[in-house]
């Protein structure tokens, strides 16, 4: 698409006013200090549930199109991705919150529960589909909150969150109507209505608007013999046309939202993937792939492991058998699986065997309980792993360190251990509007001080530190404690000043994990040995870390270094990021990955 045109087409989204709010100042760091005292409130009120306090530097989401090439006119699908913004991660915790009260009676979870539909009615009738126009962006946010807190907080059927009314009323209204956003061209907006593709509220607050207008239609009127959705798309098998239609205008009456219907074609008509036909007493179905399905996939000639290959032919075949109704079918989609495999680099002699394997297996278990059983004598330990290619030698090391240490309480269970790799060599294009950082605006850093006066000049004495604050607030705790203050003083006799702190410290590096800051900042003073990191007045007064006698006999060098965390002034930080006294993360969950 021609930039101009990608362009005018943004600004014919955000135009409406209705969905979006055109703003002048940048609204983050009083938005994060609104979050924060929400926060404290829940804490203090709460004895359950409990979130952690925004620190850090946050910034505005942005904004961008995806082209919807399978629709006529080169429209736009608008994403506003949350990531950088104070209301992301609070946005996960409320999703996890909230997913066991979404109305889900007619919400269709996977493909395998719409076949199961299908087996278990007749095929008499007239078939249709019903799509939501723009759902995301049309969802009356103010409506699904308040169908959100009835449910919650006055529905006798479930039960309250620990969480105060107001307080997660006012969370809710953070996440999704006060999050900011740039444009491609740089203009602020905020989202006033409708939810936003690229935040993780958005399904949810569209199954929960959907879910709740549902069940007061179909309340006033007769469901039909099958009504079943899958977050926009909607299938039905009436009596009658005309059935279906006083059902979608029910439907378009009580949502507000706009609805399309697609009539059948003789009897067949696609619905997610799947091909539903019509035939005598029963459905018909097979795999359906949309016009504009380019036959992608994991390219066989990658460097990975066999069983992500294995897996993405075994995903082909078991889609054949479980989708296709007849054996003709299946031998039909099969043999396209097998083509669009050999076009992305797979071997015929690797399909051959992961197919007959699979076809098997189907044979001799099908359906049956026995390969449930089988699941439910496995206790899964996963491990998250970084891909390279000495991947081979890594797992062979891994198996082993867990068959050697690790065995399960219970004899009749079987430890599966399964390793599973993300890619630091993997890149992400991001249509976001460039946001420069001043460097001592930065936060969640592992920085260096550095003096370099008298005799410093030809031997610099530096100190290492990390903060998971902005650097400047960082330095202002240094000028009034901690070794650079005090170093300056005995050894020069100079006071600090901001200026020479600034003018003398350096970011060596970055890590957005809290949990991987402190060990990362140990590895820094263990590789560069600060002077001033390891003075005896120092380690006597270490906020996070006070070694006894024991531990300067005993510890490692690792060990050591871990415990040169810094000086007195570091208490408040400590505290901000979740490490007590000794060194230890509270109220944390175990890492879900390896941390070195």
């Amino acid at each position: 698409m021609d930039t101009a045109e990608y362009l005018s087409k943004i600004d014919t989204i955000l135009s409406d006013t209705s969905k979006f709010k055109r703003i002048t100042k940048d609204p983050t760091e009083s938005l994060k200090r609104k979050i924060n005292k929400l926060i404290s409130t829940n804490n203090a009120a709460s004895n359950s549930i409990k979130f952690n306090k925004l620190t850090g530097v946050y910034s505005m989401g942005y904004c961008y199109g995806n082209v919807k090439t399978h629709k006529p006119g080169n429209k736009l699908r608008p994403i506003i991705s949350q990531i950088p913004t104070p209301t992301y991660n609070i946005a996960k915790k409320l999703c996890t919150l909230l997913t066991p009260y979404i109305p889900d009676t007619y919400s269709l979870q996977a493909s395998s529960d719409f076949l199961d539909i299908l087996k278990s009615n007749n095929a008499k009738g007239v078939v249709a589909s019903l799509d939501v126009e723009s759902h995301f962006t049309n969802v009356p946010v103010d409506r699904t909150i308040n169908y959100i807190i009835d449910r919650i907080y006055h529905n006798e059927a479930t039960l309250n969150l620990n969480i105060p009314e107001q307080v997660f009323r006012k969370l809710l209204e953070c996440c999704t109507k006060e999050s900011p956003f740039i444009c491609p061209q740089g203009n602020k907006y905020c989202q006033i209505d409708g939810v936003a593709m690229g935040s993780p509220l958005g399904v949810l607050m569209a199954n929960f608007f959907m879910g709740c207008v549902e069940e007061e239609v179909f309340k006033a009127t007769k469901k039909p013999d099958i009504y079943c959705r899958y977050v926009d798309d909607i299938f039905i098998k009436a009596k009658t046309r005309a059935e279906v239609e006083q059902l979608r205008l029910h439907l378009q009456q009580t949502s507000e939202l706009n609805f399309t219907i697609e009539d059948s074609v003789e009897g067949t008509i696609p619905f997610l993937d799947i091909i539903v036909k019509q035939q005598n007493e029963s459905f018909n179905t097979s795999v359906y792939t949309k016009p504009t399905d380019t036959g992608h996939c994991l390219n066989g000639n990658s460097e990975c492991p066999q069983r992500y290959k294995d897996a993405t032919i075994g995903a082909y075949i078991r889609r054949a058998l479980t989708h296709c109704s007849s054996w003709h079918q299946v031998h039909y989609e099969i043999e396209r699986s097998t083509q669009v495999l050999i076009n992305n680099g797979f071997s015929e002699k690797d399909i051959r065997r992961q197919t007959s394997k699979i076809i098997d297996n189907w044979y001799k278990n099908g359906n049956s309980n026995q390969h449930k059983e089988n699941n439910n004598n496995k206790i899964n330990l996963y491990y998250k792993a970084t891909f390279s290619t000495a991947y081979k030698e890594e797992e062979r090391i891994m198996k082993k360190i867990i068959k050697q240490n690790i065995k399960p309480t219970d004899p009749d269970k079987i430890l599966n251990f399964i390793i599973y790799y993300n890619s630091k060599k993997t890149s992400l294009l991001k249509n976001s509007p460039q946001q420069h950082t001043e460097t001592l605006q930065k936060s969640h850093v592992i920085y260096r001080f550095n003096c370099n006066r008298g005799d410093c000049e030809t031997l610099p004495s530096s100190y290492i530190g990390m903060t998971s604050m902005k650097l400047s607030r960082r330095l202002s705790y240094h000028l009034s404690s901690g070794a650079p203050k005090n170093h300056l003083k005995q050894i020069h006799n100079v006071t600090l000043t901001r200026e020479i702190l600034e003018n003398g410290t350096e970011i060596l590096d970055t890590c957005n994990d809290v949990r991987r800051l402190p060990l990362l900042e140990a590895l820094y003073i263990k590789e560069l040995s600060p002077n001033l990191n390891i003075q005896a007045n120092d380690l006597r007064v270490l906020p996070s870390v006070r070694r006894t006698a024991a531990d300067n006999s005993e510890a490692s060098d690792l060990r050591v270094v871990v415990g040169m965390r810094r000086t007195a002034d570091d208490q408040s930080e400590a505290a901000s990021t979740g490490l007590s006294q000794s060194g230890v993360r509270t109220n944390a969950r175990i890492p879900t990955e390896p941390v070195y």
